[in-house]
């Protein structure tokens, strides 16, 4: 992703939340496989993908968050120029001064972040584990896997909605699919007034009772079971949307046999009726 200063968000009330945000030119990738596509902002690009290269996207990301620990530590980016090609010549060149007001372990960090070489670049681990980053221990909160987990829904926070008015198995039913629409946007926004206020809820990713919900085996998708009846309800579903398409399909015929028969019943007696009319009009 486009990983920079701009995209980061941190809480007025609660300096410790930050947040990542801006995913306009994020993409999935696994550790395996490179990515192509250069994207982002210069300042932030590491070197391998500023040359062309095919990179690695755990390598991309863990230099651009060096970049923004050097902005974050020094006030200022490490290579900082109003042409865009200085700045790409300058990063390919590894050119760019560490202050010396900056504590060793801090120094130890960013040299260890901002290497040409991706494969001598520090991964995530080798930073977690580094002196500097455990001068303060973080509360390391385990989050939600969407593919393992089910997704948290607390039901006093879905009352809250319901006092708005709206249809709570429906909030429900989208919270569990993970949907963004207006209906969870309400939910989430209910749960941080909750928060707030003192309340305690599985659905706040940083309270002692979802990391009790989390780590509970009972609350993981159980993958093999649900796949299996998954395809019986769709080849279900399949066979009930088929016959109600026929259903639906015989309706429309039927009306239409019926309107041809009245049409040319209609065109019978028509041409009757005039048979007849030149028959009287003969008699006569």
């Amino acid at each position: 992703m486009d990983s920079r200063r701009n995209g980061f968000v941190v809480y007025a009330y609660d300096r410790n939340h930050i947040k990542i945000s801006d995913f306009g030119l994020s993409a999935f990738f696994t550790k395996n496989n490179y990515l192509q596509t250069a994207c982002g902002t210069p300042s932030y690009a590491p070197p391998e993908m500023l040359e062309g290269n095919e990179y690695n996207g755990e390598a991309t990301d863990v230099w651009s968050c060096g970049i923004i620990l050097y902005a974050m530590l020094c006030g200022t980016l490490p290579i900082s120029e109003s042409k865009e090609e200085i700045i790409v010549k300058k990063i390919k060149m590894h050119d760019y001064i560490i202050p010396n007001y900056l504590s060793k372990e801090a120094k130890d960090l960013i040299n260890h972040i901002l290497i040409i070489n991706p494969k001598e670049r520090y991964n995530i681990k080798q930073i977690q584990n580094h002196p500097w980053f455990n001068l303060i221990k973080p509360h390391m909160v385990p989050g939600i896997n969407f593919d393992e987990d089910i997704i948290p829904v607390d039901n006093k926070i879905l009352d809250m909605v319901k006092n708005f008015g709206f249809d709570t198995n429906e909030c429900k039913e989208q919270l569990l699919k993970n949907k963004f629409c207006s209906l969870t946007t309400i939910y989430y926004l209910c749960l941080k007034k909750y928060v707030r206020e003192n309340g305690k809820s599985i659905s706040d990713l940083e309270s002692e009772l979802f990391e009790e919900y989390i780590k509970n085996p009972n609350n993981k998708i159980k993958k093999l079971k649900n796949n299996k009846e998954n395809e019986l309800n769709g080849l279900s579903d399949m066979n009930n949307k088929i016959e109600r398409n026929n259903n639906h399909i015989n309706n429309i015929r039927l009306p239409i046999k019926k309107i041809n028969q009245n049409n040319s019943n209609k065109k019978n007696n028509g041409i009757n009726n005039n048979h007849n009319n030149k028959n009287n009009v003969i008699i006569n």
